[in-house]
């Protein structure tokens, strides 16, 4: 795997929240490429492009951010092959759940001390993530016999 030496000392250094930021942006440029070219906004000729040859980068990038979190207590945070675990996914939700609730004067504070590259380590979600992987677990594995069963459907 093949990731920038700027990139990989970001995601080894960083506080936890720039992590969350990082992982999150690389994420939503690859779902918005997807959609943009699926609702016809981006040519094929541009997107077949990126396919080739930004988003393995990128998906590199993320691959080694989501790993990466292990020094966050994330234990297992991908499988092979890059896919994101319970456990990521259990982080990852505690965290969106708590950004996506603060008051807009806290987020402002928060994105103002980040930009200024001040410790932002006291923006933390209270509790804890671990709790929720064994739902998270549960729900994959019935989203999992959801669709085999529709694919048995079909044949």
């Amino acid at each position: 795997m093949i990731v920038d030496s700027e990139i990989k000392e970001q995601f080894d250094t960083l506080p936890e929240i720039n992590c969350y930021f990082l992982i999150t942006e690389i994420g939503n440029h690859l779902k918005g490429m997807h959609q943009k070219h699926k609702e016809g906004k981006i040519p094929s000729d541009v997107f077949k492009t990126f396919i080739e040859k930004r988003a393995p980068q990128l998906q590199n990038t993320l691959v080694y951010g989501v790993s990466a979190l292990s020094r966050f207590g994330v234990e297992q945070p991908h499988e092979l092959g890059g896919r994101a675990t319970p456990e990521y996914w259990a982080w990852f939700e505690w965290w969106n759940t708590y950004i996506q609730g603060l008051p807009q004067h806290e987020w402002d504070q928060m994105q103002e001390a980040i930009s200024r590259k001040e410790d932002a380590t006291h923006w933390r979600p209270s509790g804890d993530w671990r709790p929720n992987v064994e739902r998270i677990r549960e729900e994959q594995l019935e989203q999992a016999i959801k669709i085999n069963n529709f694919k048995k459907g079909l044949g």
